[in-house]
C-alpha cells in the first residue's frame, strides 16, 4: 500500500480520468485490427483492457466487476440485495472510484452510481463507434435533456467515440 501511495501521491479523481480518459483515445481502428475486431463485444474488450492497465501503470489498484450491496430501499424494489460496477479504482488521494462502461445510455448502470455517488466519485463512460465525420451530439445530449433520468451532477459523465474511419471492408455494421 505504501507503493501505491507513493506512485499516486500527486493522482486526484479528475487527473486519473482525464489519464484514462487519454488513454481511451489512443484507441482507433488501427489499434483495434491489430488486437481485438471491430464488434461491440471487442471494442468494450479493447476499452475495458485501457482502463485496467492506465490503473495498473499509475500503481492504482482496480477490481473489475465489484459487487456493492444496495441500499434497502432499492434492494426491495429491484428485489436483489446487490450489483456489480464495472471498475473500482481504490485511490489513495480522496474517494474511490467506481465507473459503469456503457455503449447505450442504459439507465440502471447510471442508477447504480447515482446510489453510490455520496460514498464514491462516480464516473458514467458512454461510448459509440464511429467513422469520418462523427457526430453523435443527439446521443450524448440525450443524457443531460433528461434531467429526471439522467441529471445528478454527482455523477461524471464522459463520452467516447472510436473513430473507425478507412475501417477494413470485411467490418460490417
Amino acid at each position: 500500500m505504501k507503493d501505491q501511495e507513493r506512485r499516486t501521491e500527486n493522482l486526484t479523481h479528475r487527473s486519473i480520468m482525464n489519464l484514462i480518459m487519454e488513454d481511451l483515445n489512443k484507441i482507433d481502428k488501427k489499434y483495434l485490427e491489430l488486437n481485438y475486431g471491430f464488434s461491440k463485444a471487442e471494442c468494450t474488450s479493447a476499452l475495458s483492457d485501457s482502463i485496467v492497465n492506465t490503473c495498473e501503470n499509475l500503481g492504482l489498484r482496480i477490481v473489475r466487476e465489484e459487487k456493492f450491496k444496495l441500499p434497502e430501499s432499492i434492494r426491495i424494489s429491484r428485489k436483489q440485495n446487490c450489483c456489480n460496477v464495472d471498475f473500482y479504482i481504490i485511490n489513495p488521494n480522496g474517494k474511490d472510484i467506481i465507473i459503469e462502461l456503457d455503449s447505450a445510455l442504459k439507465k440502471w448502470s447510471y442508477q447504480k452510481l447515482e446510489y453510490f455517488s455520496e460514498d464514491y466519485n462516480a464516473v458514467w463512460i458512454v461510448w459509440k463507434r464511429g467513422r469520418g465525420n462523427l457526430n453523435y451530439s443527439n446521443f450524448f445530449e440525450k443524457s443531460r435533456n433528461k434531467e429526471s433520468d439522467f441529471g445528478n451532477e454527482n455523477v461524471s459523465f464522459f463520452k467516447h467515440i472510436i473513430d473507425l474511419s478507412n475501417k477494413p471492408k470485411s467490418w460490417k455494421e
